[in-house]
């Protein structure tokens, strides 16, 4: 998750009734929170929930590091919601949780979950899937998609390389560079056919197959009317109540793609079902609404 894919999830939480933003300036949110971490090292601070208390929820990445939002450290109460939770992160997870104080952890990956469950510590783990703001994202029609193929993220370098030889000798747009800005990266994403999505156990070698999660790749793409092609992990599948994703031929890829693209026209029932159903119950409005319930509870 980037900036701008968390401040996605910033405006669903600000709009909700009862929410208010608690950030004050980075120069004093370090300083506190400086002290504070070095002071948490030797007392950790997770002593159970506090009745009746204002909660302060805060964001991170891998959970590596202590909120800069001091009223988040010296609350009596402290939720977060992690993202990019590896086996590799399992002790700084485990770490931060302990220094912090956390009660409430929201996770996207419901395989970590289990995994925070089993370290033993003094609060409550769930399962918060990735979400979008629909609304951040262009739908063109689909006789305006000039783009054949998209690929953005991590690639799975032996499909990359199959598939690239074959659009190009046919004739096909095909879109893998980087791309700089926000703006073109909604406008070339709205423009695209199919968007490529593996999960990371795949593009990334040496990892556990089991924590296999979906992320808002595959959700940003059927957001914008892509036919998403790859794998879809098991977390999205259940999501979904259905797979969304055309298992990807991975032996013979060229040739599933340029039978996909020849017959793109059968592909827009599911192309549309995949987003009324994204639109329908995985927004970040719908999480924003998940949060705050979880938060509610015992309160």
């Amino acid at each position: 998750m980037n900036v701008a894919d968390a401040d996605e999830l910033r405006r669903a939480l600000l709009n909700s009734s009862g929410v208010e933003s608690a950030y004050c300036g980075k120069t004093r949110a370090r300083l506190l929170g400086g002290l504070l971490k070095l002071r948490s090292r030797f007392s950790p601070r997770n002593n159970g929930i506090v009745q009746g208390k204002v909660t302060y929820f805060s964001v991170l990445m891998a959970g590596v590091g202590l909120s800069r939002s001091p009223q988040f450290l010296f609350a009596k109460n402290r939720a977060v919601y992690l993202f990019d939770c590896w086996p590799e992160h399992r002790e700084s997870i485990c770490r931060y949780l302990s220094e912090a104080g956390v009660q409430d952890v929201m996770i996207n990956s419901q395989r970590f979950v289990s995994e925070i469950e089993s370290m033993g510590l003094n609060l409550r783990a769930h399962y918060v899937p990735e979400a979008v703001d629909t609304e951040a994202y262009s739908v063109l029609p689909f006789e305006r998609k000039d783009i054949d193929v998209i690929e953005f993220g991590r690639k799975h370098p032996d499909y990359h390389r199959k598939i690239c030889a074959s659009l190009e000798s046919n004739d096909r747009k095909h879109h893998y560079e980087i791309i700089n800005s926000r703006d073109a990266f909604v406008e070339k994403l709205a423009r695209s056919k199919v968007s490529i999505c593996f999960p990371r156990t795949m593009t990334t070698p040496g990892l556990n197959p089991e924590f296999e999660f979906f992320t808002m790749r595959y959700l940003q793409s059927i957001a914008s009317n892509c036919l998403v092609v790859g794998r879809a992990p098991a977390d999205l599948i259940k999501l979904f109540g259905y797979n969304p994703v055309i298992e990807a031929d991975l032996e013979y890829p060229e040739e599933q793609m340029e039978a996909i693209l020849d017959n793109y026209d059968t592909y827009r029932d599911l192309i549309e079902r995949n987003r009324n159903t994204l639109c329908a119950s995985h927004t970040w409005q719908h999480r924003a609404a998940d949060i705050l319930a979880i938060l509610a509870e015992n309160r």
